[in-house]
């Protein structure tokens, strides 16, 4: 647990430090006269340390090792049995398939993999935060403790299309939904959760009325209380019931997540819908980043009934590190800014060791 508090350490304190220490601030964040610096130091470290924790960690998540075997085996294959699809890995989408495939041609160690997922999982994230997140320190926090940093130490084919999603969302902010399927597409060659951010493209472009707030939470519930029939439903009739079989017999997936576990969800989108109002929904991306927020939210809720559902919600998980600081951000008052700031900081970190001590993730060690 030690190196998860040390994340925390490096991403809350040099920031706290500059909000008490620099007199002239524009507001309470780390916005000073050495602004420019400041935050490229803290961004840069900041990367490195994620980076290295990432790409550098060992076997101690459950798919670690089946990764580990698939690279060694593609390394086996030519490109005309990629090509043939001439392999035992059909549960495993083509573009990881190439990634591994390409990778091997250059390393005859699986640890290249690693790195380069993690590069290709950071980068979108970290490009979305410097150009879009007004608080920065704010959403990498938010991203490392409520995001897909963690879990892309283990679901890492899931992770890696959330984040290519999440660079295609560029797009959505120019109205441009062509080019966002795009990107669905792309992501689905790494996971084929993917595809379902195609029925949602409209949907998180859309302005956020009272009304369609009260639809969303309305359809969720409705798929709260009816989800097992649903989810039983397309399982036998697209996967032959291979994800019940996994949930009966193995308890993946399928299972359900205690309701201690989507407190913190649901507080946050208490929090986005009690100060809505301070969002200006002219701008897409304020709309984008409520909607996907709320779909989180929702989704969150419904690892109640099945754990799978956190899959889902992975593809939401980015829009939240943009929301928090945005709506923080607009607070006239810099004391309340501040004070909300402080609470942030300190209830996440708490959660952070809450949810990873003496977890899978726990303790942690280098390859």
């Amino acid at each position: 647990m030690l190196i998860y508090t040390l994340i925390n350490i490096l991403i809350v304190v040099p920031p706290l430090m500059a909000i008490f220490v620099f007199q002239r601030t524009k507001y309470c964040g780390i916005y000073v006269k050495q602004k420019v610096l400041l935050e490229k130091a803290h961004i840069i470290c900041s990367f490195v340390v994620l980076f290295w924790v990432s790409a550098l960690r060992g076997a101690f998540t459950s798919d670690y090792d089946a990764y580990v075997k698939i690279f060694y085996d593609i390394k086996t294959l030519s490109i005309t049995d990629i090509l043939r699809l001439n392999y035992d890995y059909a549960n495993v989408e083509i573009g990881f398939i190439a990634l591994n495939m390409i990778v091997g041609q250059f390393a005859d160690d699986s640890i290249w993999i690693f790195i380069v997922a993690s590069i290709i999982i950071l980068l979108p994230i970290y490009r979305g935060i410097i150009q879009y997140s007004q608080i920065m320190w704010i959403s990498l926090l938010i991203f490392v403790v409520l995001g897909n940093y963690y879990p892309s130490f283990n679901i890492v084919r899931q992770i890696m299309a959330a984040s290519i999603m999440f660079e295609g969302a560029k797009h959505l902010y120019q109205k441009d939904v062509a080019k966002y399927l795009l990107y669905v597409l792309l992501g689905s060659s790494f996971h084929i959760t993917s595809l379902v951010l195609a029925a949602f493209s409209f949907l998180l472009i859309m302005r956020p009325t009272v009304r369609m707030v009260l639809c969303n939470m309305g359809i969720g519930a409705f798929i709260f209380i009816y989800l097992d029939f649903i989810v039983s439903f397309i399982d036998e009739k697209f996967f032959g019931g291979f994800y019940t079989m996994l949930g009966g017999y193995m308890g993946i997936g399928m299972t359900e997540t205690p309701f201690i576990n989507v407190v913190v969800p649901l507080t946050v989108g208490l929090f986005a819908l009690c100060f809505r109002n301070v969002l200006d929904f002219d701008l897409i991306q304020h709309r984008v980043w409520f909607n996907g927020t709320i779909f989180w939210t929702i989704f969150m809720i419904l690892t109640m009934k099945i754990s799978f559902m956190i899959r889902i919600a992975a593809f939401f998980s980015p829009f939240v590190f943009l929301l928090v600081p945005a709506i923080i951000y607009r607070f006239k008052d810099p004391a309340i800014r501040l004070l909300f700031i402080l609470m942030l900081a300190i209830l996440l970190c708490a959660y952070s060791y809450y949810s990873y001590v003496d977890s899978g993730y726990d303790p942690y060690y280098t390859i």
